[in-house]
């Protein structure tokens, strides 16, 4: 009966410990359903984190190339901004060489128009004297061949005389 009683006993306990080995087998088999599900969200939260970080360090390297870039058009501006000056003051150096130029060529005209009107003056006052000393050498010739008409004539009356006087 004792025996039989402790056979009872343990088979009880043999019963309760193979409940208690399903229960926690059933314990396990849940707390691995809820690992795997944990370890897929650790996958989908390591590769959402990943792709964080490598959207983050796409958004660094974008952030440099910016920089880069803003640099680079900063420089490039001002490149831009040096040569439109150089040109600049090119323009207005060519400009007033122009207007130096322009102002010596006038002055160059207007000394060459005054000298031609000059000319043109004096050779008309030439053409003038040159006309009046023409007239007078021919006033003077004509006084002259009068003279001699008149000395030739007294000539020949005194001829005439000595010869009717001999």
């Amino acid at each position: 009966a004792r025996l039989c009683l402790a056979s009872d006993l343990a088979d009880a306990r043999l019963g309760d410990l193979r409940q208690d080995l399903r229960a926690a087998h059933d314990r396990h088999e849940a707390l691995e359903k809820k690992c795997g599900k944990l370890e897929e969200a650790l996958k989908r939260e390591s590769a959402t984190r990943r792709s964080l970080v490598d959207d983050l360090a796409g958004a660094q390297q974008l952030g440099d190339f910016r920089q880069e870039i803003r640099a680079t058009q900063a420089r490039y501006e001002a490149g831009l901004r040096k040569e439109s000056a150089a040109a600049l003051e090119a323009v207005q150096c060519v400009r007033r060489e122009a207007i130096v130029a322009a102002d010596a060529t006038r002055g160059a005209l207007v000394a060459t128009e005054e000298a031609l009107q000059r000319e043109a003056a004096n050779r008309e006052e030439l053409k003038e004297q040159s006309q009046r000393a023409h007239e007078q050498v021919g006033l003077q010739m004509k006084a002259l061949e009068a003279k001699c008409q008149t000395l030739e004539e007294t000539l020949q009356r005194e001829t005439a005389a000595q010869h009717d006087l001999a």
